[in-house]
This record gives structure tokens, sequence and C-alpha cells, in this order.
């Protein structure tokens, strides 16, 4: 029974990282188009307030499929004793982007104005994605 279930983690492993570049690209995109968005915000608001709403649904669908890509990444990549582990690691992206956008809202708006906040955002996703492109490409050599 353990060498028919290591067969198949083996099978199902193999099967995941097919489409690993695939799923790296997607994710990659989505996060430079929703970092893109929160940088145009504060232009955009000046040339024509309602835009914002248009930038932040924007927004809101490039982050929405990240939720199915944590579930994907589970039910391939994951062993079913590290599931709760993965779930809460995966899933902690938001609280972690709310605790760096609130933490420093404050002090940006206090020194730099009110569009420093959206600067500073997508200037943090921007770096994040450039992070995230370099180890990928070092991964790959």
């Amino acid at each position: 029974m353990d060498d028919e279930a290591a067969a198949q983690r083996a099978n199902m492993l193999q099967n995941s990282q097919d489409d690993t570049p695939i799923v790296s690209r997607k994710v990659l995109i989505e996060t430079a188009l929703s970092a893109t968005c929160t940088g145009l915000i504060t232009p955009a608001y000046d040339y024509w307030p309602s835009s914002t709403l248009i930038l932040k649904l924007i927004q809101g669908a490039a982050v929405a499929p990240t939720i199915p890509l944590i579930g994907h990444i589970i039910a391939n990549w994951t062993p079913p004793a590290q599931v709760g582990l993965f779930i809460s690691i995966l899933s902690s992206y938001s609280q972690f982007g709310i605790f760096v956008a609130m933490a420093s809202a404050g002090p940006l708006c206090e020194y730099y104005g009110w569009r420093s906040i959206f600067y500073f955002n997508a200037l943090f996703s921007g770096i994040g994605c450039q992070f995230f492109e370099i180890k990928k490409t070092l991964l790959q050599k």
C-alpha cells in the first residue's frame, strides 16, 4: 500500500510540475496588473475621479484568481499531512498586505500626502514581482 501511495504521489508531483511555468507566469502577470492599477489610481483620479472605481474593479479581478490557485497548489503539491500548514501560509498574503498597507499609510499620508500610499503599495508590489521573477530565473539555471 505504501509503494502504491508513493507512486501515486510521484505521478501527481510530475503532473503538477508540467504546468508550473504557466501557473507562475499567470500569478506574476496578475500581480503586475494589480500593482499597475494601484499606481494609476492617483493620476486617474486627477483626470476622471470615477476611473478609480474601474481601476479597483480591474485590480480585484487580477487578485481574485489567487484563491483558486491556492486550491490548485494545495491539491497538487502539498503532502496530505501538511495541508493545514500550507493553507495558512498561502492565504496569509492578504493579511500581510493589509499589515504593510496600514502600518505605512499613516506616516506616508502625514509626511507625503494621500497619493504616496498608493505609490508605495504599487512600488512594494512591483518589487515583489521583480523578486519572484529573479528567483524563478535563478532557479531555472
